[in-house]
């Protein structure tokens, strides 16, 4: 059977990582396995391996049989399943190649049924060590990095000896291995002495660093715990400690396709003046590229990061007079980005731009985005004057500041100043100073999915979530990396969430895992727009250096699927709905139970968008567990539609749930429909006159009002108003299906003064399932009597 797929897109799924459907390749049918569930991993023996070195890696998790592998993205490994592994513990002898750059790298394991989610594993020259095994009669030898895991209140120790004036660095490694807590490490003597406490820094990423001399010899310890000791779940750690140098990050922060010819390394102990040459990066096609250390440099911990950009990016210091500002006139259109730093404590950076009189410019500061610790503020001043114009230190969801600014008439230089919020400076201080006309169209793409199990010859489903900033025209998305895999729906007209229709086309899968990668280009702009789809920072499989790919394991065929059975009818807002449905069901399937759900792109509407506490409203779903049928055929499933569905038009997918047995809580595989439209109508509407209505104190009032009912519902109805006791009584009326009008008596209480009632609403309900079709805020006036 053909595959299916949605021509244009313009929603996503408001809840599903992952669809998929399998169908058989053209030409043969597949051999029959026994549907299997992908693997799971939870934990590993230990959360770092040394380059150059052969270690046993013990992998806990399920489903990890049927010849298990290791899958680690730039990572040259040889590895070696070891006898006593079962399908919940992986044991496996891995080599890690010389020639590997050190990194924190996202390890799966792929089967033959799949891939699983990833478990971050740093690569660097240091011994490896589990933190458990050093104590006070038994300290570490130094250097090395020792890893375990933090719950609850736990507080991990490691104990080593050291000499009066020894450096040390203890540097953890825990949020950017995905750690949930806030980790604090404390820096002891043998008596329990703190000598020093530190937190989380925003260049670590998160993570804390201590760096001291040792105040005599003697026996010390560090100890890491949660800010709160209430650590939730498994969070990995590493702590590297010795006399350690570490890479943290490179100035420029940015690489174009001009501009320096040198990065300036940034971090703890390295020598004065030293160098990487921009030639040893490898690729300027990916978002974020490691920069390779040279071969002799003694540098623990992960590589650092530089990022790519298509334009050119200009690095500070800009040609001009000494102690002035430098003057740069701005090209045509207005594009420019200069990468800089503030080295000093209250330096603050200016720069004179010569444009247009009346342009309009958008001037953004970006810092946070790559793990600069400032705190920017921008300002924007006249030149001639010094007239303060414009000011800003951040904007939504960002500590990274923006300003758009219209030139005043007759000015045609502009002074804009950098600094930090509180004065702070040094060589992490680092920023990227962008302008841009202030309309310039532009758009990210946000990974959503984290993997995708491709079955052969079949399809899936990824999820995006595009924002766009002023460019409203189509976007065209592609998927590099595999000439196997293409996208079906090429087109993305809206905007949030979005499905991705990807398929395969059938020929025979390679062994190894793919890295994919999901570009979205700009229609009728120019230039033209490039944008790579990217995982959220803090998502699984997230790290510095592979936010950009997607991993995708093509898994065997499934004989079986679920398809709509003609166009879907509107779904009223409060009535249960049907959707037809046809599954098939091959050999595959047999004896198997499947449940269905309903998954969509209805957005989260919060009860309160002041308190999150309370949650969001209902959305359409299926009505829980509708039992599909035991073979081959039609079925109906049943939908709830809530009274006050925002939106007209969303996407939605039907997914069924392949499990052993009804009692059997595994999850197998799913199938899922192809994605498809569904409209979203009201079923009646309520006309009241006068509008507001006025009452008056202790008067019976009657109002009238007409119902129309809508797209296809024809039943009879229940109007009323919400209970208010103390303000009025109001008893609901009744109207059989060939009504339309009615009157509503209402008699208020006795109040002295006019008053605007707030909490009165209208509701509407079918008598017979009390199903609510109308429940909307009622505008009334309470007015006293009239004076005699």
């Amino acid at each position: 059977m053909p595959l299916s797929c949605a021509h244009r897109i313009a929603g996503g799924l408001a809840s599903l990582t992952l669809l998929a459907v399998g169908v058989w390749p053209a030409g043969a049918e597949p051999t029959q396995r026994p549907l299997t569930a992908p693997p799971e991993i939870t934990e590993l023996s230990q959360w770092g391996l040394r380059i150059g070195e052969t270690a046993r890696l013990v992998i806990r998790g399920q489903h990890l049989g049927d010849r298990p592998r290791i899958a680690i993205p730039g990572l040259s490994l040889r590895q070696t399943v070891q006898n006593g592994s079962t399908p919940a513990e992986l044991i496996v002898e891995l080599s890690v190649a010389e020639n590997t750059i050190p990194g924190i790298y996202p390890l799966r394991v792929q089967t033959e049924h799949g891939v699983s989610a990833a478990l971050p594993l740093s690569c660097d020259s240091l011994p490896q060590r589990p933190a458990s095994a050093t104590s006070p009669a038994s300290p570490a030898e130094l250097p090395a990095a020792f890893s375990g895991v933090v719950t609850g209140s736990q507080r991990p120790r490691v104990y080593f000896r050291g000499l009066a004036g020894q450096r040390i660095v203890a540097d953890v490694e825990c949020r950017r291995l995905a750690a949930s807590i806030d980790p604090v490490l404390e820096f002891c003597d043998a008596r329990g002495v703190p000598l020093r406490i530190a937190s989380g820094r925003v260049y670590l990423g998160g993570d804390p660093r201590v760096e001291l001399r040792l105040p005599e010899d003697g026996l010390y310890f560090v100890t890491l715990h949660d800010l709160r000791y209430r650590a939730q779940g498994v969070n990995p750690f590493r702590i590297k400690l010795g006399d350690l140098s570490l890479f943290d990050a490179v100035f420029p922060p940015v690489l174009g396709i001009d501009g320096t010819d040198r990065l300036e390394p940034i971090g703890s102990g390295l020598q004065a003046g030293q160098t990487l040459p921009v030639g040893a990066v490898a690729s300027t096609d990916r978002f974020e590229i490691p920069v390779p250390i040279p071969a002799g440099t003694a540098v623990a911990g992960p590589a650092p990061m530089v990022r790519s950009s298509r334009g050119a990016e200009l690095v500070e210091p800009l040609a001009g007079d000494p102690g002035q500002a430098p003057v740069v006139s701005l090209p045509d259109p207005p594009w420019l980005v200069i990468n800089g730093r503030l080295e000093q404590p209250r330096e603050r950076d200016e720069y004179v731009f010569q444009a247009a009189t009346r342009q309009k410019l958008r001037i953004t500061v970006e810092a946070h985005a790559f793990d600069s610790p400032l705190d920017a503020q921008l300002q924007v001043l006249r030149e001639d004057t010094g007239k303060l114009l414009t000011a800003n230190d951040d904007q939504p969801g960002t500590p990274d500041p923006q300003l758009d600014v219209e030139l005043p008439e007759g000015v045609e230089k502009i002074r804009v100043r950098v600094r930090d919020l509180t004065g702070r400076g040094g060589p992490r201080f680092s920023y990227r100073l962008c302008i841009a006309p202030a309309e310039a169209p532009g758009f990210k793409l946000d990974l959503l999915t984290r993997r995708v199990n491709l079955p052969r010859g079949g399809r899936a489903v990824i999820e995006l979530r595009v924002n766009r900033s002023g460019y409203r025209c189509p976007i065209k998305l592609a998927v590099t990396g595999d000439d196997h895999v293409s996208i079906c729906s090429q087109q993305v007209d809206g905007d949030q969430r979005v499905l991705v229709a990807m398929s395969h086309d059938g020929a025979a899968p390679p062994d190894a895992l793919q890295y994919l990668r999901v570009v979205g280009l700009s229609t009728n702009v120019t230039p033209a727009l490039h944008r790579v789809a990217l995982l959220r920072r803090g998502a699984e499989g997230a790290l510095a250096g592979h936010r950009d790919v997607l991993p995708v394991a093509v898994t065997p065929a499934i004989d079986g699927e679920i398809e709509l059975d003609g166009e879907p009818t509107p779904l009223l807002k409060g009535i249960e709905g049907q959707l037809g449905l046809h599954i098939k069901r091959g050999q595959m399937l047999a004896g198997k139970t499947i449940k269905l759900s309903l998954m969509t792109t209805e957005r989260a509407r919060p009860v309160n968008p002041r308190n999150p506490k309370l949650g969001d409203k209902p959305l359409i779903v299926a009505v829980q567990d509708q039992p599909a049928p035991t073979e081959s055929g039609p079925l109906v499933l049943k939908l709830v539609s809530p009274t006050d569905v925002a939106e007209e038009e969303i996407l939605a997918v039907v997914r069924a749930d392949i499990i052993t047995d009804p009692d059997h809580s595994e999850l197998l595989q799913s199938l899922f429909s192809p994605v498809f439209s569904l409209q979203v109508r009201p079923a009646v509407k309520v006309e009241l006159t006068p509008d507001p209505l006025e009452l008056v104190s202790e008067t019976k009032t009657v109002f009238r009002g007409v119902v129309e009912r809508l797209h296809g519902f024809s039943g009879p109805l229940q109007i009323g108003l919400n209970p208010l006791p103390a303000v009025y009584r109001s008893k609901k009326v009744d109207l059989t299906a060939d009504q339309d009008e009615f009157a509503l008596e209402i008699e208020p209480s006795a109040f002295n003064e006019e008053i605007n009632l707030p909490l009165s609403r209208l509701i509407v309900t079918v008598p017979e399932t009390n199903a609510k079709l109308i429940d909307r805020q009622l505008k009334i006036k309470l007015l006293p009597k009239p004076t005699q």
